[in-house]
């Protein structure tokens, strides 16, 4: 069900970079991608405010945050307590 919903969000946010590219592209000049500049801020405006909502309302617990990052930091080799590379 997951992989349906990011198709589906997929695809909406392909028309609307589509049509936001062809928007400012027929009102600019000159060789700057404007609309290239113009979609990727506005996406990082609005991923920043969609993300800001959603943990400002979902906050987990700040054990479970300390806990993955723990975890993360583990599996990436970054704990000093774990051999770097395997002997044998």
């Amino acid at each position: 069900m997951r992989t349906i919903w990011v198709g589906i969000a997929g695809f909406f946010g392909a028309i609307a970079r589509y049509s936001l590219g062809g928007f400012i592209s027929a009102r600019t000049t000159g060789a700057f991608p404007w609309e290239t500049l113009a979609i990727n801020v506005s996406g990082c405006f609005a991923l920043g405010f969609i993300f800001t909502i959603l943990t400002e309302r979902f906050l987990p617990h700040p054990t479970r945050i300390a806990l993955t990052g723990r975890l993360s930091h583990a599996r990436s080799g970054g704990d000093p307590r774990l051999p770097v590379c395997a002997s044998g």
